[in-house]
């Protein structure tokens, strides 16, 4: 289960230490539904949830789509702020979750 948190230092007369304030998952699968993302999308996000990350390749055998479904579905979950691309094009890129949607 993920768990965002913030947290902040206190300094200067309140010196009591680290506030730490924890927000619920959201990407349960329930809210995800209520985002307009495809099934396809869902799975997707619910996997990276549990393994960390996702390539294209993972993402065709997983949804049985072409790459360029996959690239499409993908690139769309980056736009909307759900993931982030990281590497290089072509085989050494993968998707993670965003820590917190919405926010970059």
């Amino acid at each position: 289960m993920i768990f965002f948190f913030e947290g902040s230092f206190l300094s200067g007369q309140d010196m009591r230490g680290l506030r730490i304030t924890f927000l619920k998952d959201i990407y349960t699968e329930d809210y995800l539904k209520t985002m307009d993302l495809s099934e396809r999308q869902i799975k997707a996000i619910l996997y990276i949830k549990q393994y960390g990350k996702k390539t294209n390749t993972a993402y065709q055998t997983l949804n049985g789509t072409s790459h360029r479904t996959a690239a499409r579905d993908l690139q769309e979950l980056v736009e909307r702020l759900f993931t982030e691309r990281k590497g290089t094009t072509g085989k050494g890129t993968f998707y993670v979750l965003r820590l917190w949607p919405g926010n970059k």
